[in-house]
């Protein structure tokens, strides 16, 4: 209220504002609430409604009969509260379970780039450590990784079951080596 006041420069100005906000403001707080359901936005219109009423409309509103008065500030109110609520409902209401979901996913999509990442630094590795292999223990691998069981490639090389599987094991110790480290393990 010290607000409107305050842009009054005679007394009987101020004395007239406040005896029409002491009258109206319960009853447009309400006309408000009515139209938007929410309190706190409900005084704060009709706060604008007499701060517009004290800054733009001072004149007019004091040559007007009670009526005409109170007819004015119920239609400045309902009419601010109307564009409240519809500029309220142009702005899409904040969903957080939406919003996790879309964080998870980018957090999801974040950890399948750095696995992908991982993945193809991983492939490199593996590239260069099998085509470090002796020429035979190369080629039964690429065999096997191809899909081929150990008794097909040593059909397919013409050489012993027995010679095949021990390249194998032999090409799988040092490829761990070459790629997880000495121990073996993930470093």
């Amino acid at each position: 209220m010290l607000m409107f006041l305050s842009l009054l420069k005679t007394d009987g100005k101020s004395s007239r504002i406040t005896e029409l906000y002491r009258e109206y403001a319960l009853v447009l707080v309400g006309h408000a609430y009515g139209i938007i359901g929410n309190l706190a936005d409900a005084e704060d219109i009709v706060h604008d409604v007499f701060w517009v009423v004290t800054e733009k409309c001072l004149d007019k509103v004091l040559r007007m009969n009670e009526e005409d008065c109170r007819r004015f500030l119920f239609v400045c109110t309902q009419n601010r509260a109307k564009n409240f609520a519809n500029k309220r409902s142009k702005i899409a209401p904040f969903n957080e379970e939406a919003f996790r979901t879309k964080e998870m996913q980018q957090e999801s999509a974040e950890d399948e780039l750095a696995e992908l990442i991982s993945n193809r630094e991983l492939l490199a590795k593996t590239k260069a450590a099998i085509n470090e292999l002796p020429q035979p223990s190369r080629e039964t691998f690429w065999l096997h990784l191809e899909g081929y069981s150990a008794a097909e490639i040593s059909d397919l090389l013409g050489e012993k079951n027995e010679t095949v599987r021990k390249r194998l094991y032999r090409a799988r110790i040092k490829l761990r080596t070459a790629v997880l480290g000495e121990g073996g393990e993930e470093s």
